[in-house]
């Protein structure tokens, strides 16, 4: 009894701890460009700094502090406490709790319209989202294997490098043909919500990378997107994705495990060419094609699950090219055997094709 009391107080403590938890809310503007680059820091209304430092610099200042990038606005013709047209508006956040100051350690040189944040009692509301249309620039966290920046980039981007981490801002929602082609020193990517888009070959031959995060915004993988990246050991494709391009994972010949969503309708042509140590996929319902030599060279392949019930057409195929390896088993839905067996394309892995019950 004396152990559940114990248990019990321990658990109201943690609770009321974490209840007393509350997060600040900055706002970050800015404008413009060379001398007449403006940056500014709203905090509940006020101005608390305005000044010409870049993006970068901000946000890497902010960063020490404990604030995070929470999301990112465009702002519209006009924004309720600046009325021009700013090239970023990007909301940051930082938990705390009462009593302590959210702002302590401020790095700032305050201009003379400025004015030190007064202090916070209560969980700060953003005023300005209301008057912003909503919209996500390019912002993609990476780190290096030899502290060096990243020397390809969009040129129309904000590139922020520090201590072997950098980030990439811009103002597109895709990430552009060959944005990072061949950058050999990136080894892992974050890419943050917004982005719809991942252009052709844009990390194509990025060979030390070897983590990637792709957020739910995305709805395409462009062809060779991923190609040649030979250390990528493992990625998660989400469920926003609907295509999977030509070549997107190419030779990554590392990659392990894949997951292809629900959501995916077709898979391009060589999609994973060569991945020789991949051992295992699942092609979802909604797949409804294949493209030649999707898994073509993927040696280590042993098991295929192929939830459709109605085949996926495989297209066409080259001479001396072929989609499976003909050491896999092919799993499909039981009732969909013989189908699978009889149609064209799928009749060439017949002895391959075995009855499976997907949840």
């Amino acid at each position: 009894m004396k152990k559940l009391l114990i248990m019990l107080m321990a658990i109201l403590i943690a609770t009321s701890v974490s209840a007393q938890t509350r997060t600040a809310y900055l706002d970050l503007y800015q404008r413009g460009g060379g001398r007449h680059l403006r940056t500014t820091l709203m905090f509940d209304g006020k101005p608390i700094y305005i000044g010409r430092r870049n993006l970068g610099q901000t946000l890497n200042m902010l960063s020490r502090l404990g604030w995070e990038v929470d999301h990112t606005l465009i702002g519209a013709n006009r924004v309720l406490f600046l009325p021009t047209r700013h090239k970023f508006h990007i909301i940051l956040k930082k938990k705390y709790h009462p009593g302590e100051d959210p702002f302590a350690g401020y790095p700032f040189v305050k201009s003379h319209n400025s004015q030190t944040p007064s202090k916070v009692e209560e969980t700060t509301t953003i005023k300005s989202i209301a008057t912003v249309s909503e919209s996500a620039p390019l912002l993609l966290s990476y780190t290096t294997c030899d502290n060096n920046p990243i020397s390809e980039y969009p040129k129309s981007a904000t590139n922020s490098y520090e201590n072997g981490k950098g980030t990439v801002f811009s103002h597109e929602r895709e990430i552009k043909t060959n944005a990072f082609k061949r950058c050999l020193n990136i080894e892992s990517i974050v890419i943050h919500n917004g982005i719809t888009s991942i252009g052709e070959s844009a990390f194509y031959d990025c060979s030390n990378l070897t983590s990637v995060t792709i957020p739910n915004s995305v709805t395409s993988i462009g062809s060779r997107a991923f190609g040649y990246c030979t250390s990528l050991t493992s990625v998660t494709i989400p469920n926003s994705v609907t295509s999977i391009g030509y070549g997107a994972f190419n030779k990554c010949i590392n990659l392990t495990s894949v997951t292809i969503p629900d959501g995916v309708t077709s898979i391009g042509e060589g999609a994973f060419n060569k991945c020789i140590n991949l051992m295992s996929v699942t092609i979802p319902d909604g797949v409804t094609s294949i493209g030649e030599g999707a898994f073509y060279g993927c040696s280590s392949l042993k098991s295929i699950y192929c939830k459709p019930t109605r085949p996926p057409k495989l297209e066409d195929l080259t001479e001396g090219i072929y989609h499976f390896p003909y050491s896999a088993t092919i799993y499909v839905p039981r009732a969909s055997v013989n189908r699978y067996k009889a149609v064209s394309g799928w009749r060439n892995y017949a002895s391959q094709i075995v009855g499976y019950d997907f949840d």
